[in-house]
């Protein structure tokens, strides 16, 4: 078992640093409780990520609780929750506070790109770390395609993302 110090100081750190999001976090929680702290291995990381896209809300707060439900039972959970938490909402509220006053300003609107940027380099970094297992493990060439065609079609013809995801589970189902 997990000491609850590991997850409130691993989640606190993420949610002080995770700047762009979700996208960020799920790549600094997987260097967190994966890569350094072993907590959970990739294989169990990238089930339990899988997991929390079947369930609405966001997945950054539901791989903590998972993450401190495994590490900790529901003090871990509740734990590693908290803390990645409360730093982004106060960053968050001092933040826009900051933005409203300056909102006119050169260096802000650079900012707010610059992190849209990073965001989508953090969600690819952890997505390229997602595939390799499940390429290593063999998986078949049509569970790619699969994925690749619900990219396609939720990116590029706007077919609404739970009808996508309706679809590729069952083509999913069927084929692999």
């Amino acid at each position: 078992m997990t000491s609850l110090w590991v997850l409130i100081k691993g989640f606190g750190i993420i949610g002080v640093s995770a700047f762009g999001g979700g996208a960020t976090m799920i790549k600094l929680i997987q260097e967190t409780f994966v890569e350094k702290y072993n907590i959970i291995n990739a294989t169990e990381f990238a089930n339990i990520l899988g997991v929390t896209f079947l369930f609405p809300g966001l997945t950054g707060v539901k791989l903590a609780a998972i993450i401190g439900f495994k590490s900790g039972g529901i003090l871990g959970a509740m734990s590693a929750i908290i803390a990645l938490n409360i730093p982004g909402i106060l960053l968050a509220l001092i933040g826009y506070t900051f933005i409203l006053a300056n909102k006119n300003t050169s260096l802000v609107s650079k900012g707010i790109m610059a992190m849209g940027f990073a965001a989508i380099a953090m969600l690819a970094s952890a997505l390229v770390d997602l595939i390799r297992p499940n390429i290593s493990n063999s998986v078949s060439w049509i569970a790619i395609l699969l994925t690749l065609i619900l990219f396609i079609l939720v990116s590029f013809f706007n077919v609404p993302a739970i009808l996508a995801l309706i679809i590729f589970l069952i083509s999913f189902v069927v084929f692999v």
